[in-house]
């Protein structure tokens, strides 16, 4: 283990939780294992205002420590929609 295989691995789940927010800025947090299919993010209903804080947190992080550009938009989007959520 070293520092750079944790950052590595760090960065790759930073990139797979970019790649399941959706648009609005909802996360797509649940998938059926058998046949690939998501939660929907577009669907209003239950959605855990901590877990997605906690999720954009770890991302806001993975930004600071590394400075990874590709996370600065989704962040942005993200914390747009706890906005809305907390309202």
């Amino acid at each position: 283990m070293s520092r750079e295989s944790l950052v590595s691995a760090a960065v790759l789940g930073g990139r797979f939780l970019v790649n399941h927010l959706a648009r609005n800025g909802r996360y797509v947090y649940e998938v059926d294992a058998t046949t690939g299919i998501g939660t929907n993010p577009q669907q209003q209903g239950p959605y855990s205002i901590p877990r997605h804080a906690g999720t954009t947190y770890f991302l806001a992080e993975l930004y600071r420590h590394t400075g990874e550009t590709f996370l600065r938009e989704p962040i942005e989007r993200a914390f747009g929609h706890l906005e809305e959520l907390i309202k």
